[in-house]
């Protein structure tokens, strides 16, 4: 499977949520984000990442950016 956006930016966020989220994760991970604006849409707080353009996702208390550094397995 390919991700579009990481195959162009080489670029990502892996947030980590909380248990109490997991309802709405799934949500989340059954729409795509080229339809609908998922911050918006899920009540989702953007926070500007340090080393990424990717934003930050405030109500995870965890947010790992990410950069693809080997693309070897393409």
């Amino acid at each position: 499977m390919t991700v579009p956006a990481l195959h162009a930016t080489k670029e990502c966020v892996i947030a980590i949520p909380a248990v109490g989220m997991a309802s709405k994760v799934v949500e989340i991970g059954n729409c795509s984000g080229r339809d609908i604006d998922k911050f918006e849409n899920f009540h989702l707080t953007r926070r500007k990442a340090d080393r990424v353009a990717a934003p930050l996702i405030s109500e995870c208390f965890a947010n790992f950016e990410c950069k693809v550094i080997d693309t070897r397995g393409e």
